[in-house]
């Protein structure tokens, strides 16, 4: 995990505890914590580390789904900020590549879906013709 994410993820954890309220987030963040740890567990009981290793890695890229879904799905794409898209997609290679030089099966998936899912966002972006930086009034529409 880069130092960034780390950063990102502790401020995100910090406004929801101060939303919320400390007694009310501590328990919450233990039980998504907990409910997290526990996904890889049955693959871990029933095959392995191995294959635990490559249900992360899918659940790494199916963290993108719900974006690329709401990328296709509509067609006001304003909501939609490119740069993250390159961010996932950048970040999903350099596992992807790691992966193919350790040559595990758990990189490889994780960088793959991930990859996959940042680029179906970002093609769709492309194939609009979005300007996230241009005045909605100055738009051009692409048909």
């Amino acid at each position: 995990m880069s130092a960034t994410r780390v950063v990102v993820l502790t401020v995100i954890i910090g406004a929801y505890v101060r939303e919320r309220g400390w007694r009310n987030a501590i328990g919450e963040l233990c039980l998504g914590l907990f409910v997290l740890g526990m996904v890889p567990a049955p693959f871990l009981a029933l095959g392995g580390w191995t294959v635990a290793g490559l249900a992360i890695g899918l659940c790494y890229g199916m963290q993108l789904i719900p974006a690329v879904v709401a990328a296709c799905r509509t067609r006001e794409l304003h909501g939609v900020a490119p740069s993250t898209g390159v961010m996932a997609w950048g970040e999903a290679v350099i596992w992807l590549v790691y992966g193919c030089f350790a040559f595990d099966i758990a990189l490889l998936t994780g960088g793959a879906s991930g990859a996959l899912g940042a680029g179906i966002i970002l093609a769709r972006l492309w194939l609009t013709g979005h300007q996230p930086f241009t005045p909605a009034s100055r738009r051009v529409a692409v048909v």
